[in-house]
């Protein structure tokens, strides 16, 4: 439930403005993650939530050597100068790259050269297969490899590399794809390792050492052939066979195709091509619905549970050792990709847009409990071109906005960059303006935390975009991060802003108001890990019900209420303020709205409002209001408030106005969980009055943010 409260005092202009007080009920936080000073709330609906970082979790690094080597392939054929030339450079210091075609035997030598080679240095050897994987996410899969942290975090690109500057080990990338600067950048981010590299392509790398793979030999090529054929050749085979392997070059993968027709009871006679075409040929129906899905979804490699219920096969895990078995597919345990130069042949377009459909609404599922290896599936379907009709941008949507989550806490920043423009491009191509505001309002904030001032007009347009279609909810969130991030005040006006005074409230309209934006982070109180909190009203949140006619509290998460002094009320001096805590940890703002309504009484409105602390740290019972409105006092309250004593009560006295007001009730204390409730009744001297009219239900929960200890000035 989102609410608007009018302001008690309006503008230089005499124009009102309006304070925008959010409330997230019954919804899900789908996780949290660090980066730099900041902590990430990834929210479904609205967007990611930017909060000031108490303290960043601790990361450390790995015990070395950190070994993370493929299958070994001792057996390989036919490549011993090539092994003892490229362990020999990677001795001396040197980074190596090795080019061949498709199907060359780049990943064979790889797998070997992982193992030979793996003691080169102190701090061990790691491998990927970065097909189809930004940059950005390469090098996030190198940190995860180094270090580990308390909890999520992503380093920005300045910490990745200071973190990485020291490391020394041998890392070995498959299947490079990306343009050379990327490849370039990649191997400037830990230059003190060694790279060996495999690429289909040509001069992705300048300073490094190249080796372009030739075929096998005649000798390698026949018993590769016939170790592929699983007996020996006869007398009259061996001199077709050899034929054969030359006019395919050597080229290992032809050979095995060759192998595996010849099995069939004919030998080939045909060049790569129709050795292809004879593959292709060969294949039944399910065979072909399998390898209709790995090139859908090619360069990346898919899971077996999701091929066969995309291809909707029984098996398909024999089905696709078959496939290996033709040269088809490429075996990445427990996941497959297409051989690439096997197409399935046969797809027309109407059936390649149902393919793409099953497998976006496939992959959607179980979002929760995918693992980061999924993400290459999932940015190609991003990536896969459907019709372009309406059912084929829903469906990109929602797997953009399924997905969100997983990429954002698990640092995938790169692929959560790309699924964001296809999800913006979708979005404004179907006229979709609540999609395409959530998209830039991703894209802006995931742009600020990275340092990247070009998120400023990202989010000034998805502000405008929220305030056009009335999304009050989705303007708190996006008008939050707006400022925090970037120091922009947002204007009522839409995209244009200016500078905000500081990381303190924000305000709408210029009136000074209050901007608040419900996260209800539980700290503890449920015993739920971070990753885990729920916002407001879900059903892994802590709430009480208050029934609070005049004097309702719903939560918000604030800044502090040091950064607004309370205003006093006429007479009365200035209400008390929050104490000052120590300079080094972090303190807690505890906030909850008070709103009058009603207006038909001519004396105070009284009532209490009660706190208690859940834990795990204590509460300074020091209220602050910013109204003259409402005042109020301590009564019976512990200074400060500790875990596990019970309840305190404050008194709470309204003025009677003209019209509706608000404020925001804060509390400070180290980092806790809290419950704010009450009730408040009417004093009046009317005898007709009835207040029951005022008395209602209103559902609440506690409300927390963390932020930097109070500036002190230096001796």
């Amino acid at each position: 439930m989102w609410r608007r409260a009018r302001a008690a005092s309006g503008t230089a202009a005499g124009e009102r403005a309006e304070a925008i007080v959010a409330e997230i009920s019954a919804q899900e936080i789908g996780g949290q993650i660090a980066v730099g000073s900041h902590n990430l709330q990834i929210h479904a609906d609205h967007g990611a939530i930017v909060h000031v970082a108490g303290q960043a979790p601790a990361v450390r690094a790995r015990a070395v050597p950190v070994v993370l080597q493929p299958r070994d392939f001792p057996q390989l054929l036919g490549r011993e100068r090539e092994l003892e030339e490229v362990a020999g450079l990677l001795a001396a210091g040197h980074s190596v790259g090795l080019t061949a075609p498709a199907g060359g035997g780049k990943t064979s030598l790889l797998r070997r050269l992982a193992h030979l080679a793996a003691a080169t240095l102190e701090h061990g050897v790691v491998y990927v297969r970065v097909a189809g994987q930004p940059r950005e996410d390469v090098e996030r899969f190198l940190f995860d490899a180094f270090y580990e942290s308390d909890a999520p975090c992503q380093p920005t690109p300045f910490e990745l590399r200071r973190l990485l500057a020291d490391r020394r080990a041998l890392v070995v990338l498959d299947d490079v794809q990306q343009e050379r600067d990327d490849v370039c950048e990649l191997l400037d981010c830990a230059p003190a390792c060694r790279f060996l590299l495999a690429s289909e392509r040509r001069g992705l790398w300048g300073e490094e050492r190249t080796f372009e793979l030739g075929g096998l030999a005649d000798e390698a090529a026949l018993a590769l052939f016939e170790r592929e054929l699983g007996r020996p050749l006869r007398d009259d085979e061996r001199g077709p066979a050899a034929a054969l392997c030359r006019r395919a070059g050597g080229r290992p993968l032809s050979v095995v195709q060759a192998a595996a027709l010849a099995r069939g009871g004919t030998l080939p006679l045909g060049v790569p091509a129709e050795l292809e075409a004879a593959v292709r040929d060969g294949l039944d129906e399910e065979e072909r619905r399998v390898l209709a899905v790995l090139e859908l979804l090619a360069p990346a490699a898919v899971h077996v549970d999701d091929v066969a219920a995309i291809a909707g096969v029984p098996d398909a895990a024999a089905l696709l050792e078959r496939l290996r078995a033709r040269g088809a597919a490429q075996a990445h345990s427990p996941r497959w990709s297409a051989t690439l130069e096997v197409r399935a042949g046969g797809v027309d377009g109407a059936d390649v847009t149902l393919l793409l459909r099953r497998t976006r609404e496939r992959l959607a599922t179980d979002m929760e409990e995918r693992p980061v290896e999924d993400v290459p599936a999932i940015l190609a379907a991003l990536l896969g071109a459907g019709d372009g009709g309406a059912a084929e941008r829903r469906d990109l949507l929602a797997l953009a906005r399924a997905a969100d989550g997983l990429l954002a806490r698990s640092g995938r920043w790169g692929a959560w960059a790309v699924a964001l423009e296809r999800a913006l491009a979708a979005a404004e191509r179907g006229g979709d303006r609540a999609a395409a505001a959530w998209a830039l309002h991703q894209l802006g904030t995931r742009a600020g935390c990275l340092g990247d001032r070009g998120g400023v007009a990202r989010l000034q347009r998805a502000l405008a975009l929220r305030r056009e279609l009335g999304d009050e909810a989705g303007t708190a969130v996006t008008a939050h991060n707006l400022s925090l991030l970037f120091g922009v005040l947002p204007t009522g006006g839409g995209q244009q802003g200016g500078r905000a005074p500081g990381k303190g409230w924000i305000a709408l309209g210029g009136a000074g108001l209050a901007l608040g934006v419900a996260a209800a982070l539980l700290l503890g109180s449920n015993g739920s890990s971070p990753g885990s909190a729920k916002l407001a009203g879900d059903s892994g949140a802590r709430s009480v019900t208050t029934t609070l006619p005049t004097t309702t509290v719903p939560p918000t998460t604030t800044v502090p209420p040091t950064s607004t002094p309370a205003r006093p009320a006429p007479g009365r001096g200035p209400a008390p303020g929050p104490r000052p805590g120590p300079s080094g940890p972090p303190q807690l703002s505890i906030t909850g709205k008070l709103a009058y309504a009603w207006t038909d009484v001519d004396g105070p409105d009284t009532g209490t409002v009660t706190v208690a602390d859940l834990g795990p740290g204590p509460i300074a019972v020091q209220p602050s209001v910013n109204s003259d409105a409402f005042r109020v006092s301590v009564a019976r309250c512990p200074q400060p408030l500790q875990v596990g004593q019970g309840g305190c009560t404050l008194s709470i006295e309204y003025t009677a106005g003209a019209e509706r007001v608000s404020a925001l009730l804060s509390f400070a204390g180290s980092p806790s969980t809290a419950t704010l409730e009450g009730g408040a009744k009417v004093v009046s001297s009317r005898p007709t009055h009835n207040p029951s009219v005022l008395l209602r239900e209103h559902a609440t929960t506690l409300s927390t943010t963390t932020a930097p200890p109070p500036f002190r000035q230096p001796r």
